[in-house]
C-alpha cells in the first residue's frame, strides 16, 4: 500500500513538473521568465504577457493583413513543433486552436504576441505559452511594403491556428 501511495505521489509531482502551471481564467500566471495575465471573454481566454503594451495602444491608422506578409511561411510550424510533441498536440485537438495576434514594428520584427484560446478550461500551460511567444519573437518576421510604413509605429496581424493544421503540417 505504501508503494502504491508513493507511486501515485511521484506521478502527480512528475505531471506537474512536465506541464507546469495551467492557465486559469482572470488570473496572473507566473511562468519561467514572464508573467501572463488571463481574461475571460465570450467563452475564450485572452492570454497576454504582463509586459505587453501595444495591445492597448490605438494605432494611428487602421491596418488590414493585406499588405503584411510573413517572410518564412514554414516558421510558425517550426515553432509549434519545437514547443509541442505530436502526442501533446493530440491532447490539445479538442480545443481546436488559438488566435494569435502579432504586434510588429515597421521593420517586420515581432515585438509582442497575444493569444486567444477558444476554451476557458484550456490544457495549455503558461510555460507552453511562454515558449510559443519566445519562438515567435525569435523566428517569425514580416515583410511590409515601404509605402505602408509611413506614419505608423507598429502593425498588428491576427492569425487563427488550428491544432489539426499543426499536426498535418499545413499551418503557415
Amino acid at each position: 500500500m505504501k508503494k502504491l501511495t508513493l507511486l501515485i505521489l511521484v506521478f502527480l509531482m512528475f505531471s506537474k513538473i512536465i506541464y507546469g502551471q495551467s492557465l486559469k481564467p482572470d488570473t496572473i500566471i507566473k511562468s519561467v521568465h514572464n508573467n501572463y495575465i488571463t481574461k475571460v471573454s465570450d467563452h475564450s481566454i485572452a492570454v497576454n504577457n504582463t509586459n505587453n503594451v501595444l495591445q492597448n495602444r490605438k494605432q494611428k491608422f487602421k491596418n488590414t493583413n493585406d499588405y503584411i506578409e510573413k517572410t518564412d511561411h514554414a516558421a510558425l510550424l517550426k515553432v509549434f513543433n519545437q514547443v509541442f510533441s505530436k502526442a501533446r498536440m493530440m491532447q490539445l485537438l479538442p480545443e481546436n486552436g488559438m488566435l494569435i495576434t502579432y504586434y510588429i514594428d515597421t521593420q517586420g520584427k515581432v515585438l509582442e504576441v497575444s493569444f486567444y484560446l477558444l476554451k476557458n478550461n484550456t490544457l495549455l500551460t503558461a510555460k507552453e505559452i511562454e515558449q510559443l511567444e519566445t519562438g515567435i519573437k525569435d523566428n517569425i518576421t514580416f515583410k511590409i511594403q515601404p509605402a505602408d510604413k509611413k506614419g505608423r509605429d507598429f502593425f498588428d496581424y491576427a492569425q487563427f491556428v488550428k491544432y489539426k493544421s499543426v499536426l498535418n503540417g499545413t499551418v503557415q
